[in-house]
C-alpha cells in the first residue's frame, strides 16, 4: 500500500528500507527492496507533519501531529529477513538500468546526465526493481505499538532532536520545535511528568539542526530568516530550563531546512536560496537554487553533493565545494517536494504533496 495524501516525511529504518508519514495520519515501513510494498505501521487520526526514528534497528518513532501532539511508538519484534543479500552499493550496482516501473505511490525514474564529479559522478537513473527484489534481505513485520499520545505543543510539531547532554537506559530525552513559537524538553519514557518548555518567540519554529558538537546547546530555524540558539540549563528535571542566548541571520524569510555535515551546513526556506556555511554559520556561499520556497536538503553521506527539493516541484543535485548545479530533473513530482533522504551513497528517496514517494538511483 501506499499514501493517498500528501506525504510530508520520510525517515530511514536503520535496516535499509524507510517510514513515511502524511496528511491522512498514517504512518508507512517500505522495507529494504520492496519499494512497492508499503505497509501500514500506524494511524494517528491527524496529519503528520514530523517524524524522528530512534535507535539503530527503529526502537522507537515519534510523530508531530498538527494539532501539537506528539505520538510515540514503540517496536514489538524484530525483523523477519528472507533469503537474498543485504542492501549494499554493490548489490545496487547489479541493476541493468534499463527498466521503468510505475508501481502505486512509488515510482522509478528515467534517466538524467550531469557533469563529472569526482565520488558523485551522478546521474539519476532508474533502479531496477525486480532485480534488486531477488538480491536483498527483505525485512518483513516490523511491528509497533503505541506507548501515548500527548499534546506537547499548542500548535503543529515540525522537528525533533534526541538530546544527548543526559541520556540514560532509564531515559532518552527529546527537544522538538513547533509552529507555537517553543522548544520543550521531555522524556520519551514519561512526557507527561517530565516536560519543560522555552519562552515563546514571534511565529513558527520549523527546524533544528541535529549538531551534537553543540553540546547542551540546541539551533533552531524560524521565520525572517532568523536562527536561534539556546542553551540547556540544569543537569536534572528539578532544574532544566531554555537559555536564548544567540540569534544568527540567514536571509530575509521562513528557514524550512537545517542540515549539517562534518563542519558545514546547509540552510534553505522561502526565498528559495540555499545558505552554505560554516559550523558556526558564517555564510560563505550563497546558491539561488529554485524558484519557490526549499522544503528538502540533505547531504550525501560523502558530504560532496547536496541534493535539494522544492514548492518549484524539481530536484537538484549541488556540488557542495563549488556551488555547481551537477543534476537539475524539472517537475520531479506534480507537486511540492517536502522531503529527501539520502538511502545509500547511490539512491535518493523523495516524498511530496503529490501523495507519491519516489526512488532515485544514482549511477557513477
Amino acid at each position: 500500500m501506499g499514501h493517498k495524501q500528501a506525504v510530508y516525511d520520510i525517515q530511514l529504518d536503520g535496516l535499509g528500507g524507510w517510514f513515511s508519514a502524511g496528511s491522512e495520519g498514517w504512518i508507512v515501513h517500505w522495507p529494504s527492496g520492496t519499494e512497492s510494498h508499503g505497509r501500514l505501521i500506524a494511524q494517528t487520526g491527524e496529519p503528520i507533519y514530523s517524524l524522528r526514528v530512534l535507535g539503530s534497528q527503529s526502537e522507537f518513532i515519534l510523530a508531530g501531529g498538527q494539532s501539537g501532539t506528539v505520538y510515540a511508538f514503540q517496536k514489538m519484534s524484530f525483523p523477519v529477513l528472507q533469503n537474498g543479500l543485504n542492501h549494499s552499493n554493490q548489490d545496487l550496482q547489479k541493476s541493468d538500468g534499463n527498466d521503468v516501473s510505475m508501481v502505486k505511490n512509488v515510482r522509478l525514474t528515467e534517466e538524467l546526465q550531469s557533469d563529472n564529479v569526482n565520488d558523485d559522478n551522478v546521474n539519476l537513473a532508474n533502479g531496477s526493481s525486480n532485480e534488486l527484489n531477488s538480491q536483498m534481505k527483505i525485512p518483513v513485520e516490523l511491528k509497533f505499538e503505541k506507548m501515548w499520545e500527548f499534546r506537547i505543543h499548542e500548535k503543529g510539531v515540525f522537528d525533533f532532536y534526541e538530546y544527548s547532554e543526559f541520556q540514560s537506559k532509564e531515559s532518552r530525552i527529546i527537544v522538538s520545535c513547533s509552529a507555537d513559537g517553543k522548544l520543550a524538553l521531555w522524556d520519551i519514557n514519561n512526557p507527561m511528568k517530565f516536560l519543560v518548555k522555552s519562552n515563546a518567540i514571534p511565529g513558527s519554529l520549523r527546524c533544528i539542526n541535529s549538531n551534537f558538537n553543540l553540546g547542551n546547546r540546541v539551533r533552531v530555524g524560524g521565520q525572517s530568516g532568523l536562527v536561534y540558539e539556546w542553551e540547556i540549563l540544569g543537569d536534572n528535571w528539578d532544574n532544566f530550563e531554555f537559555q536564548r542566548i544567540k540569534e544568527y541571520t540567514i536571509g530575509r524569510n521562513t528557514l524550512f531546512q537545517m542540515v549539517q555535515h562534518q563542519n558545514i551546513c546547509a540552510l534553505g526556506g522561502r526565498d528559495a536560496k540555499i545558505w552554505i556555511t560554516d559550523e558556526f554559520l558564517n555564510i560563505y556561499k550563497q546558491i539561488d537554487a529554485h524558484w519557490f520556497s526549499i522544503h528538502a536538503l540533505a547531504f550525501s553521506p560523502s558530504g560532496k553533493l547536496l541534493a535539494s527539493g522544492s514548492m518549484d516541484k524539481c530536484i537538484r543535485l549541488w556540488d557542495v565545494d563549488g556551488g555547481d548545479i551537477l543534476v537539475h530533473k524539472e517537475l520531479a513530482h506534480k507537486s511540492s517536494v517536502n522531503k529527501i533522504i539520502w538511502l545509500d551513497h547511490e539512491t535518493l528517496i523523495s516524498c511530496s504533496d503529490d501523495s507519491q514517494i519516489i526512488s532515485w538511483k544514482i549511477k557513477h
